[in-house]
């Protein structure tokens, strides 16, 4: 039996025809027959990193988050199932906070007839950002690359991998993340004289924390929205 799988948005390929060992090759043929053209691997492979579309042992380690290689956006994750290994890191990212590394393509200068190797050192100004994961030669954009690189790494910066100079283009944006907004509360706290039970000095405060108050007063705590 055939099984058929329709990706999120921005994946290489637009069917994924998973069928036995034994079927393969007539379905390959029918596909031909009905207009369809073949490709290898490496087709695939070019289409992949073209799509900036993360592999695993490529892209993605044992320490990669997966907000870092948009593996979130393409259904590698959920924000609505129960409890799975690392949920609470996964969602404090996804909700309060920004991945620590992000993924990008590296436009490398052509000018060098050779491509980083994988796992090679990505440095921004002599200072090591990151790493490169695939590679490949694109036959209108010439040498691409993905690599992860660290978050507060200037979108605008050039960057060097293996001696060759490359340009970013952004696949996971430096504001990924921090999805909940989060209202500002004004707290207002007043020092009342514990005698008059007047107001003598008042504070506004962000977010409901008293920075400070003089010991010997009656501290009120208004919180307004």
């Amino acid at each position: 039996a055939c099984s058929l799988a329709r990706p999120h948005g921005g994946a290489p390929f637009a069917l994924q025809i998973t069928v036995p060992a034994a079927r393969a090759h007539a379905v390959r043929r029918h596909l031909t027959v009905t207009g369809f053209s073949g490709g290898g691997p490496n087709a695939l492979e070019l289409a992949r990193i073209f799509a900036g579309w993360p592999r695993l042992a490529a892209e993605i380690d044992d320490k990669t988050l997966p907000q870092e290689a948009r593996f979130d956006e393409i259904g590698g994750v959920s924000y609505t199932k129960g409890c799975y290994t690392g949920q609470e890191t996964v969602a404090r990212v996804h909700n309060l906070g920004h991945p620590p590394r992000r993924l990008v393509m590296l436009h490398l200068d052509g000018s060098e007839d050779r491509l980083p190797a994988h796992g090679e050192q990505v440095s921004s100004d002599g200072r090591a950002v990151g790493f490169v994961g695939s590679r490949a030669r694109h036959y209108e954009l010439g040498p691409i690359a993905l690599a992860l690189v660290k978050r507060n790494v200037a979108v605008t910066a050039t960057l060097e991998t293996a001696g060759i100079s490359a340009t970013q283009e952004v696949i996971v944006s430096p504001d990924a993340g921090a999805n909940v907004t989060i209202p500002h509360k004004q707290a207002v706290v007043a020092a009342c004289d514990e005698a008059e039970g007047e107001a003598v000095n008042t504070l506004v405060l962000r977010g409901g924390r008293v920075l400070g108050f003089n010991t010997d007063k009656e501290i009120l705590v208004g919180i307004h929205a």
